[in-house]
């Protein structure tokens, strides 16, 4: 997967820098370089504005208990829209502005979080996990031995189940348990 990703952005790298060529055999040197710099200036600053946006998005979902994941995917959409535009060349551009549609984005957002879900649900994903007693990683299928924390505690493995209650922090002001002062407390 990771090869065919290398060529695929070396064989943007290429188209890139040919019709960046070609725009400056063309057009002239005064457009090659509003190619190279306008993009990332003003596409640069479209991504941040949107990425507030998409920030209080995710805040307003979690407050209102709702799953903000396809909003935290559209924030990493954006952040690839950011790089995309400082990229130079007239595709990333291109492929940058396109991914600043707000429905398009949606879409691809929801096509990855499918892509990712059918690949957790048939285990074809492994996820590595760290032991609280351990410097050792441990890694294994996502989701055959069923949804499971870093701590290693189960999460259910129906769909939609609630995860078991997490350790109560103390309080503010409140005396350190006796786990805290031995440092095995969360």
């Amino acid at each position: 997967m990771f090869g065919l990703l290398l060529l695929l952005a070396g064989a943007v790298a290429i188209l890139d820098l040919y019709l960046l060529y070609l725009i400056a055999v063309h057009f002239g040197w005064l457009a090659f370089m509003a190619c190279l710099f306008l993009p990332a200036m003003l596409g640069g600053e479209l991504a941040r504005r949107q990425g507030r946006g998409v920030v209080q998005r995710i805040q307003s979902s979690m407050l209102q208990g709702l799953e903000p994941a396809p909003e935290m995917v559209s924030g990493v959409l954006l952040l690839a829209t950011g790089l995309l535009f400082i990229y130079p060349g007239p595709l990333t551009t291109a492929l940058g502005a396109l991914l600043l549609i707000p429905p398009l984005r949606r879409l691809v957002a929801r096509a990855a979080i499918a892509g990712l879900v059918a690949r957790l649900s048939r285990g074809g994903m492994t996820v590595v996990t760290r032991q609280r007693s351990e410097t050792s990683y441990s890694a294994g299928p996502a989701v055959p031995g069923g949804l499971k924390d870093v701590e290693g505690r189960d999460l259910g493995s129906q769909p939609g189940a609630a995860p078991p209650p997490s350790p109560q922090l103390p309080q503010p002001g409140a005396p350190p348990s006796p786990d805290a002062e031995r440092g095995d407390a969360p």
